[in-house]
């Protein structure tokens, strides 16, 4: 989707950048006035939520919006301080992982405890059993992939955008990785959609490194023993299937509201400052 964004001539732009103030999902500039989604926000709006997910969660928060939110918000952030600290793992780092929640996730909504940095240890604990056992050399790690290439018509092929986890050599295979904390990640339609759209960019733009084979890390978080199940020291793959990335693409069009004439819709503005001198409020 594209417009023109003007630009000052002083300033300098990266392209692509992240649009922060996007209303809806997760939006980038890919080049001036070219605006894709993210792969997850392709999927947000264009899957319906599996049955069993949708049976957890109204379980989980016994029906109330509100604490739905708010668990959703806690296995959120813990996905994601495990996917920063295995960042920090794979460039070197050692880490110590300490007994305050606090300085992993931000507790908006929810009250952290000493269980969410359990959570956070036994995911790090599963990662690093899945390592050590299939020892991969690293390609590239949190890769932006994205691609302006178009058909014969003028057309996008590939009008999205996304960050992959891990591409990495296994058995003289090129494997694409996404690491996961959820407690299923097997034969999950979202995950394998996810992966294949990643793999689509990722062969667009490296047409000399394709992928071989698409599937999950499982950082797993919640194994109960003193050691992580051998279901973790496997990838879980995924099958590449292009046809269905089109299928939900359509649909997420239909039904995805974030764009206004090729520009992303943003987040209303208010004034923070406010005095009896104000004028035009």
């Amino acid at each position: 989707m594209k417009t023109n964004s003007p630009v000052n001539d002083t300033d300098f732009v990266e392209y692509p950048h992240i649009i922060r103030e996007a209303a809806y999902g997760r939006v980038y500039e890919v080049e001036p006035g070219t605006f894709f989604p993210s792969v997850t926000t392709c999927l947000k709006y264009g899957l319906p939520t599996p049955e069993f997910l949708m049976k957890w969660m109204i379980t989980e928060s016994n029906g109330d919006y509100q604490k739905h939110l708010h668990q959703n918000g806690e296995a959120s952030e813990i996905g994601t301080a495990v996917h920063s600290l295995v960042d920090e793992i794979l460039d070197g780092c050692e880490i110590t992982i300490s007994d305050d929640p606090l300085e992993y996730v931000s507790g908006r909504g929810y009250y952290p405890t000493y269980n969410t940095t359990i959570a956070i240890r036994k995911g790090l604990q599963s990662f690093m059993a899945f390592w050590n056992k299939q020892k991969p050399e690293v390609i590239a790690t949190e890769k932006l992939l994205f691609s302006t290439e178009v058909d014969d018509t003028g057309a996008y092929l590939y009008p999205f955008c996304g960050r992959c986890d891990l591409i990495a050599m296994i058995n003289g295979e090129r494997w694409l990785l996404d690491t996961k904390t959820s407690k299923v990640v097997k034969d999950v339609l979202n995950y394998g959609i996810q992966l294949t759209m990643y793999r689509m960019l990722w062969d667009s733009m490296h047409p000399d490194q394709p992928i071989d084979r698409i599937g999950v890390i499982w950082a797993k978080k919640d194994f109960l023993a003193a050691m992580p199940p051998k279901s973790v020291l496997e990838p879980i793959e995924y099958k590449f299937n292009p046809d269905m990335v089109h299928h939900v693409y359509a649909i997420f069009e239909q039904c995805y509201d974030g764009f206004a004439l090729g520009r992303p819709r943003t987040k209303e503005k208010a004034p923070r400052v406010f005095s009896l001198d104000m004028e035009g409020v």
